[in-house]
């Protein structure tokens, strides 16, 4: 939200500028999260490369626009998985889109694909 401070818009160049050494995960379930623009030559303009700079050892992230319900449930199964069974975060991945695509309605890839994790895969 916008403030005194700030416009309210998180911006890559904000993000080169945290400090994130220890911070296991970083989640970015809006759409597109995951994807990156080409700019001048060959430099990655990004959320996911701006994070990585940042110091964060892994992403989930999205690769296309996602729909609020079935992102919904992605994520609690994937951070009950993490958080409570101690799934590693790619594995807790795997089991929620599992699980997302075992409930009516969300068995097709648009609801549970575009979630992936980037970084460190352990």
């Amino acid at each position: 939200a916008g403030d005194n401070q700030n416009d309210g818009f998180l911006q890559v160049h904000e993000i080169f500028d945290l400090d994130l050494e220890g911070v296991d995960l970083v989640t970015l379930s809006a759409c597109d999260t995951a994807l990156s623009r080409i700019y001048s030559g060959d430099d990655l303009v990004g959320l996911s490369r701006a994070f990585v700079y940042a110091g964060t050892p892994r992403l989930l992230a999205t690769l296309w626009p996602v729909e609020d319900r079935s992102t919904y449930l992605l994520m609690t199964a994937f951070y009950r998985s993490w958080t409570t069974e101690g799934a590693s975060p790619p594995e807790a991945l795997r089991r929620a889109q599992a699980h997302l695509r075992s409930l009516p309605g969300y068995e097709h890839p648009f609801h549970w694909a575009p979630f992936v994790v980037i970084g460190d895969w352990q």
